[in-house]
């Protein structure tokens, strides 16, 4: 977390995708709802985060380029 803090300082695209999506979704929930519910969940879970991911560091990319 203290990474994530310091990291956050300068905001480029990469870390804000990194921001957005370390702390909702990682390795160990994929294998907890992977062995609870079911893998296929855990892959669609995992895919829209990633798809929330890229699109808030296209978008910090974005808004840095029209500044």
């Amino acid at each position: 977390m203290a990474f994530d803090v310091a990291a956050a300082f300068i905001p480029s695209p990469y870390v804000v995708s990194l921001l957005c999506t370390l702390g909702a979704f990682s390795v160990y929930p994929v294998l907890i709802v992977g062995r609870t519910i079911s893998w296929k969940t855990a892959a669609r879970v995992f895919a829209a985060v990633m798809v929330v991911g890229m699109a808030c560091g296209i978008g910090t990319a974005l808004f840095q380029h029209a500044l």
